[in-house]
């Protein structure tokens, strides 16, 4: 069963629903029943796994031959998140260049919040030369 809007986490939820089928399949008068329950709140079995949650995170995870098959191998990446952090990576990097720029020091006396993100995204499309003259003015 593939989910029809996958987004983060949700691999996780059709490996899932995968070894319920072949649960079902080799066990066939199996009946499972599973509802989405926001926070635990009022449900029987929260505190226990409260405790186990809170467990896995202080104490580590569980050993590796006790996993299922899907989880002894690392994990899918958010594709949003991974984009997000590098473009985080290219800001301290871009920023770690300008602040070595001899520019950098002129700049912060004249206007200490320079480069502002909107004027970047002003410049990017420029050609080289027109960015240098706004950026000298």
């Amino acid at each position: 069963m593939q989910l029809i809007n996958p987004t983060s986490g949700h691999h996780i939820f059709d490996i899932f629903n995968e070894y319920i089928a072949a649960l079902k399949k080799k066990h066939s008068r199996i009946q499972l029943e599973i509802k989405w329950v926001p926070g635990h709140k009022g449900m029987e079995g929260n505190e226990q796994a409260d405790i186990q949650s809170k467990k896995a995170i202080t104490k580590g995870s569980s050993k590796q031959r006790e996993l299922l098959r899907y989880l002894k191998k690392p994990l899918l990446h958010s594709k949003s998140v991974m984009k997000v952090t590098h473009n985080e990576k290219l800001k301290c990097r871009a920023q770690k260049i300008w602040q070595k720029s001899p520019w950098y020091v002129k700049m912060k006396k004249t206007d200490p919040t320079a480069p502002l993100n909107k004027y970047i995204r002003l410049i990017t499309n420029l050609p080289r030369k027109l960015a240098s003259i706004l950026t000298q003015l």
